[in-house]
């Protein structure tokens, strides 16, 4: 074989390399995607929202089936049974009425006809497989989630914190094994708190208002 011959198969070898490697980083979040589990408010929420509300969320005026997939518990929840079978039974895709609904060939079933939704795709329904066998788990919509204490995370070193929720960031750093840069100079701290609050630099007379004020409480004045 010629000398021209060989450099021919070894560029086409390099370039079937260099596409090998471009399709492997490509589906690499794909197959990290697939392993990763199914959140109710990330993944589900906004497809029973777009799709399934309409006919099967909080209004009362508008509910059909008396079936709520916006949340999973009481008597119109989506664990309640119909129809002798549950509407979702968490780890069985085959014992979830909702399933056999949304995977339903009859286009009279799902949506309904005089839907003006799309039907979902298969990627969509893949999502709501995957959480239905990963155990339908509700996560409340963050904003109706009513607010709790935290107790602030015990730290190796608890000089830098002045406040509780310094120990919050201050462990996250840790854990990064990370540490703080140290405490700004009042003037620096008075210039990125008045960028913050008003998106402007602060005037001279409140530099030096602040610079004179020694006193304790002279930040939460500011």
């Amino acid at each position: 074989m010629s000398r021209h011959g060989n450099e021919s198969i070894i560029e086409a070898n390099q370039h079937v390399k260099s596409i090998l490697v471009v399709f492997g980083i490509l589906a690499f979040p794909v197959l990290a995607s697939a392993e990763q589990p199914i959140r109710f408010d990330r993944d589900v929420r906004p497809l029973f929202s777009d799709r399934c509300f309409e006919c099967h969320g909080p209004d009362a005026q508008e509910r059909q089936g008396e079936l709520r997939l916006d949340r999973a518990d009481g008597p119109d929840g989506a664990y309640r049974t119909l129809d002798d079978s549950p509407a979702i039974k968490p780890g069985s895709i085959e014992d979830s009425l909702v399933w056999q609904r949304i995977t339903a060939v009859d286009d009279d079933v799902m949506p309904p006809p005089d839907s003006e939704k799309k039907p979902l795709t298969a990627s969509e329904m893949e999502i709501i497989k995957r959480w239905i066998e990963q155990g339908a788990e509700y996560v409340n919509f963050w904003a109706f989630a009513p607010p709790r204490m935290a107790d602030p995370p015990d730290l190796k070193n608890v000089s830098w914190s002045q406040q509780p929720i310094d120990r919050f960031v201050l462990h996250r750093l840790e854990e990064a094994g990370l540490t703080p840069k140290p405490t700004a100079d009042r003037r620096s701290l008075i210039r990125r708190l008045s960028l913050d609050l008003t998106g402007l630099p602060p005037t001279r007379d409140e530099i030096s208002q602040f610079l004179d004020d020694t006193a304790e409480g002279a930040y939460e004045r500011l």
